[in-house]
C-alpha cells in the first residue's frame, strides 16, 4: 500500500514553475563553442577509453537489477492527509530562485514559518500530490522490510565513510555551495555546463576510488533499488549507450547515467535545485548513516512548504531541477551520508539532436527543418508537464486488470472506495 497525501501549497504553479523553467535557451548556456570537456564543477573532462568487456547495451537498462534487489510496492491508499523551472531547451533548468539559493534549514525555523512536517517509518511507500493539479511532486519509495537490507545500508555507510577518510578533501571541499561538512563527487556521463558532448566524468586522483564505490555489490543494490521509475528515459538512454560504447554508466543494476555520492560524515545541503537535471525526471536520493530521523535529516522541500522524516536506508524521488530541496542537519555524534542517481538533461538532448549539438544540427538540415525543430521550444514545457505523472495516471496504471481480479484479496466495502487497493 502507498500512502497519498494532497498538497494545497496554494503558492505553488506547477504549470508556471515548468515554463520559467524553460525560459533560457539551455544550448547557449552550456555547449562550450571551443570544445572543452568540463564537468558539472567547471572542471576540465579527460574521458577515459572505452574499458574492455563492456556489457551489452541491453544489460544496461531496466531488468538487469541483482536478483535480491526488492522493488516498491506499486499499490497505494489513497489518504487526504492534509490541508496540505527548465531553460527553453526543456531539458535542463534556469537558476536557484535566489532567495532559496544556500538556505540552511533548521527544524525550528521550519516549524515557526509554517512548513508541515510528514513523519515516515523510511519502509512503508507514499506519495506526495499537489492538489490543483494532481501532479505527483514526491515519491517516498522507502526500502524493503528486510533486515538484509537495513545490513546493507550500514555496511553502505561505513564504505562511503572509510572512501571519504581515504579521499583526503580539504576544507573548501567538505563546505560549498550545496552542502555543509561534506564533500560530494559526481560520477558517470555528463552532458551540460562546458561539454561539447556526452562524456564520462572524470574525478583525477579519485576516480578509481569511486570506481571502487559503484562496483560494491551492497552500492549496487541500493542504486537498483529506484531503477523502476526511469521508463521515461530508458529507451533514450540506451540509444546514447548504443551509439557510443565508450561512455560508462555508473552501475549495470540502474540506467540512470550520473551517481553522486555526499561522504559525510554530517551532510547538511543548503536549498538548492539541480538545474542540470532533465527537470520532468526524478532523482532518487537515499539517505544513509546512523541517527534519529525524527531529530534530523529530514527532506525539504521549499515549494511545497514540508519536510519529511528521512529514515538512513530510505530512497524518496523529486523532479530535483523543480524543486528546491535541502536537509536538516543532524545531531552531534550522528552521521548522515546521502547517495543519489540522475539524468543530466543534456544527455536527452543530444540524442533528440541526432547525437550532436544544436549547432552542428543547423548545419545538418534545411533551414525549414531547423526552424520547425526550433518552434517546438516554445512548447516544450507543456511536454514536460505531460510527463509527470498524475494521480489518475498513477491509479490507472497499478489498477488490477479483471482478468487479474482473481489474485486480489476480497473487494472492500462501498464505503472505501476511495481507499481501495490500486
Amino acid at each position: 500500500m502507498t500512502r497519498v497525501l494532497l498538497i494545497p501549497a496554494p503558492n505553488f504553479d506547477l504549470q508556471d514553475t515548468l515554463r520559467q523553467a524553460m525560459a533560457l535557451d539551455c544550448e547557449e548556456l552550456d555547449e562550450d563553442a571551443r570544445g572543452s570537456k568540463r564537468d558539472s564543477e567547471g572542471r576540465v573532462v579527460v574521458a577515459p577509453a572505452a574499458p574492455t568487456g563492456l556489457p551489452e547495451p541491453s544489460r544496461l537498462m531496466r531488468g538487469s537489477a541483482p536478483p535480491d534487489a526488492v522493488r516498491p510496492s506499486p499499490f497505494f491508499q489513497r489518504v487526504t492527509h492534509l490541508c496540505v523551472p527548465a531553460a527553453s531547451c526543456g531539458y535542463q533548468a534556469v537558476s536557484e530562485r535566489k532567495g532559496c539559493l544556500g538556505r540552511r534549514y533548521t527544524v525550528e525555523d521550519l516549524r515557526r514559518e509554517g512548513f508541515v512536517e510528514i513523519k515516515w517509518d523510511g519502509i512503508s511507500s507514499q506519495v506526495a500530490v499537489e492538489e490543483k493539479t494532481e501532479k505527483v511532486m514526491v515519491v517516498m519509495a522507502g526500502q524493503p522490510d528486510d533486515p538484509t537490507y537495513r545490513e546493507c545500508q550500514s555496511r553502505v555507510t561505513s564504505k562511503i565513510l572509510k572512501a571519504g577518510e581515504a579521499a583526503g578533501f580539504t576544507a573548501q571541499e567538505l563546505e560549498h555551495k550545496r552542502a555543509s561538512n561534506s564533500a560530494a563527487l559526481n560520477t558517470g556521463i555528463f552532458h551540460g555546463v562546458g561539454t561539447s558532448g556526452p562524456v564520462n566524468l572524470s574525478n583525477g586522483k579519485r576516480a578509481q576510488l569511486l570506481e571502487d564505490l559503484v562496483k560494491d555489490p551492497d552500492i549496487c543494490r541500493v542504486a537498483s533499488f529506484a531503477d523502476e521509475v526511469y521508463e521515461q528515459v530508458e529507451n533514450k538512454l540506451g540509444q546514447l549507450y548504443e551509439k557510443d560504447p565508450s561512455l560508462r554508466p555508473p552501475f549495470e543494476c540502474c540506467v540512470l547515467p550520473c551517481a553522486a555520492f555526499n561522504f559525510g560524515p554530517q551532510v547538511c545541503c543548503k536549498g538548492h535545485r539541480d538545474q542540470g537535471n532533465l527537470p520532468h525526471s526524478w532523482c532518487a536520493i537515499t539517505a544513509l548513516g546512523h541517527f534519529d530521523p525524527e531529530q534530523g535529516g529530514h527532506l525539504v522541500i521549499e515549494e511545497l512548504k514540508i519536510y519529511i522524516q528521512f529514515p538512513p536506508g530510505a530512497t524518496i524521488l523529486i523532479p530535483s531541477a523543480l524543486l528546491t530541496h535541502g536537509n536538516t542537519p543532524v545531531s552531534d555524534g550522528e552521521v548522515r551520508l546521502s547517495f543519489t542517481v540522475f539524468c543530466p538533461g543534456g544527455l536527452i538532448r543530444w540524442v533528440d539532436n541526432g547525437f550532436q549539438t544544436q549547432d552542428n544540427l543547423r548545419k545538418k538540415v534545411s533551414k525549414k527543418e531547423f526552424q520547425e525543430r526550433m518552434k517546438l521550444k516554445e512548447t516544450r514545457w507543456q511536454d514536460g508537464l505531460e510527463k509527470i505523472c498524475t494521480l489518475a495516471q498513477l491509479v490507472d496504471r497499478y489498477t488490477p486488470k479483471k482478468e487479474d481480479a482473481s489474485s486480489l484479496d476480497p473487494e472492500p466495502s462501498a464505503s472505501a472506495v476511495e481507499d481501495s487497493p490500486t
